[in-house]
């Protein structure tokens, strides 16, 4: 049994609603073959595309926008990687000058301990004790054997508390002992 409209009066009668928003009219079709129509006029139909290009232009828009956006983050990520690269580079630069730097004074120290050898090698001008002289006398005042079992410091030490004018010495031995002092200061290694 063919199902009877109502409001329509035909039987087998379609409601149809336009696809544009703004309009939304309702209205009734006869029962015929072919699509079903999305529009109730041409007038709706015209203004709905109208304004689904409009959607597409501002999408387009806002898909430009976007694009510009991400674009200007790769740039800033770009310029913040060359940065980064740049300090890099100086760093590494500045920790090679450094090293230059360690190894130009290792060396000059070198050629300065090797001109002090070579100095010490040579006679000792008239008027100053030698480097063997000075061990011998700093162990004769302190009235120790030269054997290798007490270092020239503490040789030196015991002389000085021998010969201090505080406790019984006199000046011209404690004098000598701080000139002996100075000379194995600047000449020898003196903890050895």
């Amino acid at each position: 049994m063919a199902r009877r409209d109502r409001n329509s009066g035909v039987r087998g009668a379609t409601w149809c609603r336009c696809e544009w928003p703004a309009c939304g009219r309702i209205w009734s079709r006869p029962p015929t073959t072919g699509p079903v129509p999305a529009f109730c006029s041409d007038a709706c139909k015209q203004a709905c595309w109208r304004h689904r290009s409009g959607l597409r232009q501002r999408f387009a828009a806002d898909l430009r926008a976007f694009d510009q956006v991400r674009a200007a983050r790769r740039r800033w990520w770009r310029e913040v990687g060359a940065r980064r690269a740049e300090r890099q580079a100086h760093w590494r630069a500045k920790e090679a000058r450094w090293r230059r730097q360690e190894q130009r004074w290792a060396r000059e120290d070198a050629e300065w301990r090797a001109w002090q050898q070579q100095f010490n090698a040579r006679r000792t001008p008239p008027g100053r004790t030698s480097i063997p002289r000075a061990r011998e006398r700093v162990f004769e005042l302190a009235g120790l054997d030269d054997d290798t079992t007490l270092s020239l410091r503490t040789a030196w030490r015991a002389a000085a508390q021998r010969h201090h004018p505080d406790r019984g010495g006199t000046t011209a031995a404690m004098q000598e002992l701080v000139d002996l002092k100075e000379l194995l200061d600047t000449q020898t290694d003196w903890r050895a």
